[in-house]
């Protein structure tokens, strides 16, 4: 009986000391918190784009350029071109995002192969907000068939500015 008894005292104190250990009080935190990513947004100008020909051509050949609504391609149209016409094309291109972006390349699409299509300038760098002058060449070469109207696409492509 002595064993018995010393049992459920040893059993008592062990579920007494076991809900002491549960009895321990908890308290939680919550963190709300926002995050909000930059925008890559490298934009063709319509305002200030130019086309200027080469002097003796005597108000012969012309042409335009028209942005897209996107801002992301620059359509180029030249008339009434002749062999070694030359255009020097002008375009502004514009961070409008809000991180900088850096190592900007152009490509044209649809050049006749009557065409050369030289970069005059790189605009390696543009900070938030600022504006530069993409400038290129277009020489007319002797094979420029007659009676054509040329329309070929200009496009940057940028990347930001901690990119590997």
């Amino acid at each position: 009986m002595k064993k018995t008894r010393i049992m459920l005292i040893i059993l008592s104190l062990s579920m007494i000391l076991a809900g002491v250990g549960y009895a321990a009080w908890t308290d939680s935190l919550t963190i709300n918190s926002t995050v909000q990513t930059g925008k890559l947004d490298v934009n063709f100008q319509q305002s200030g784009s130019s086309i200027i020909w080469n002097s003796d051509n005597n108000n012969v050949a012309n042409g335009f350029v028209a942005v897209d609504e996107t801002k992301n391609t620059a359509t180029v149209t030249l008339n009434n071109l002749y062999p070694n016409a030359i255009a020097t094309i002008t375009i502004p291109i514009k961070n409008e995002g809000t991180i900088p972006v850096k190592d900007g390349t152009f490509n044209f699409l649809d050049v006749p192969d009557w065409l050369l299509v030289n970069l005059v300038n790189q605009v390696p760098v543009l900070d938030v907000g600022q504006q530069e002058n993409f400038v290129f060449t277009v020489n007319v070469l002797d094979s420029a068939p007659q009676d054509t109207t040329v329309k070929f696409n200009a496009k940057a492509v940028y990347k930001q500015f901690n990119a590997q």
